[in-house]
């Protein structure tokens, strides 16, 4: 079973081996591309999600959690170890993302959002 610290600089060689060699279009004539390196709208990190993968997504610093099934999600085996069940995930934005994909994308995102939040409640009483 492959970690988290293993899967990090995986994603970023299929990264380097996507952008911005890999584009259909190459940088003068693709505007996303365009957009992103220029600085005008979206990082490279955006850039990447919609062209490539979006990786390995984490909550609190680690893979996604097992419940006490031994499941991620109900549509995995129980302690299934594959990368895809673990959080991982292989697809873009542009081709579209699988159900439990999504859904990991959420929770990481969810996680982001609350944290954001608690952040400014605690820093905002001190202004």
């Amino acid at each position: 079973m492959k970690g988290s610290g293993t899967m990090h600089p995986l994603s970023s060689e299929v990264v380097k081996a996507c952008l911005p060699s890999g584009q259909v279009k190459s940088f003068p004539t693709n505007c996303l591309s365009l957009m992103t390196i220029s600085g005008a709208k979206g990082s490279l990190v955006n850039f990447s999600q919609i062209s490539c993968l979006l990786g390995q997504q984490e909550l609190e610093g680690r893979r996604v959690p097992r419940m006490a099934s031994g499941k991620t999600l109900p549509c995995f085996a129980p302690y299934d170890a594959g990368a895809r069940s673990c959080g991982f995930v292989g697809d873009r934005f542009l081709s579209g993302l699988r159900p439990q994909e999504y859904y990991f994308h959420c929770m990481a995102g969810r996680e982001g959002l609350i944290d954001t939040t608690v952040k400014t409640s605690r820093s905002g009483y001190l202004q």
